[in-house]
């Protein structure tokens, strides 16, 4: 994928089920599980491809960690499980899952490992799921883990740069645990509706880079 090869290392993939709907006569729709945003084989990743690229990246380079942040698309129903099960059927994806454990004595969550740590015992696929989805009798796959409760994030609605560069709105944080004491701490950098020229500039290394610094400034958090 090339967003790997770039250095990116954070994914975040909408997921939409595409079986449900009529095709319309059209055998070219592929349907199942697809990462698209909202509408079916428009620009759509199918699953399997898209693990069995990430997996042969990790093994090509072996002290690389992946966070994959699963957001469930109007194009539903979502069911986890369901994804999972696509997991499964590449090889040695699930095998380098992270499981993030409670300690059972206390019930309480234990430290996320460092990333050598996660490199050291091959689990270098950390997993998360938002934006609704449901899991088989209320069951979740172990790897995936709610992504807000570990997670505190800023405010994702921005309407232009004027919004971004604004530290007091963009940077907020909007959701997330109680009290915003996240683990994990997601910066939104994006305007809505999408912008190609803004986009030249969010991506850029000097813009990213300032604003990255000035929000972790302003929450006393590390990104």
């Amino acid at each position: 994928e090339k967003a790997l090869v770039a250095g990116y290392r954070g994914i975040n993939l909408d997921l939409c089920n595409c079986s449900s709907g009529d095709d319309g006569g059209d055998e070219n729709k592929k349907g199942g599980l697809q990462f698209c945003h909202n509408v079916c084989d428009y620009g759509e990743r199918m699953s399997q491809e898209v693990f069995t690229n990430i997996v042969n990246f990790l093994k090509e380079y072996p002290s690389e960690v992946i966070v994959l942040i699963f957001q469930a698309s109007d194009q539903g129903p979502i069911v986890w499980n369901d994804l999972y099960d696509e997991m499964k059927l590449v090889e040695d994806f699930v095998d380098m899952m992270y499981v993030h454990e409670v300690d059972g004595g206390e019930n309480t969550e234990k430290e996320w490992p460092l990333m050598g740590d996660l490199v050291k015992s091959n689990k270098r696929i950390i997993s998360f799921y938002f934006n609704g989805g449901t899991c088989t009798d209320d069951i979740c796959p172990e790897p995936f883990h709610q992504f807000y409760k570990y997670t505190a994030e800023t405010e994702y609605q921005s309407a232009n740069l004027d919004d971004l560069r604004n530290i007091q709105y963009s940077c907020q944080l909007t959701r997330g645990p109680g009290g915003f004491k996240g683990d994990f701490f997601a910066v939104n950098n994006f305007v809505t509706p999408p912008d190609p020229e803004a986009s030249k500039i969010t991506n850029g290394q000097q813009f990213l880079s300032e604003r990255l610094t000035k929000c972790a400034n302003y929450n006393g958090k590390r990104p």
